[in-house]
């Protein structure tokens, strides 16, 4: 019985670690999305949907994330190409009190 806890333990913590949920020594990835508000050199500025729970209130909030410069960008070629008023999910995780895009896809670049 004993073997078989250890077996069950060893799996889920190995688990947990694939899945991302245990990362040592690096932050969590957050996900968001939202509209393009303005796009400048490696930061791109996102009109996000905030909706607070407590008292119903919904706003929409800019918020800058810096592209990494191994961000992976899916469906667009560069940041340059992206224009204003495109959605946008963005993976990032919060490095020194900022938001550091590392992964962004977008829905549609306008018709391009």
């Amino acid at each position: 019985m004993k073997k078989m806890f250890a077996c069950v333990s060893v799996m889920f913590f190995v688990m947990s670690m694939v899945s991302g949920k245990m990362v040592f020594g690096q932050e969590e990835a957050k996900h968001s999305c939202g509209t393009v508000a303005s796009v400048s050199g490696d930061n791109i500025t996102v009109s996000e949907f905030i909706y607070s729970e407590t008292s119903g209130e919904e706003a929409y909030q800019d918020v800058i994330y810096t592209v990494s410069k191994d961000a992976e960008l899916d469906n667009i070629p560069s940041l340059e190409v992206l224009k204003d008023g495109v959605e946008v999910d963005i993976e990032y995780v919060e490095k020194e009190g900022k938001k550091e895009a590392s992964y962004i896809f977008v829905y549609d670049v306008g018709g391009e």
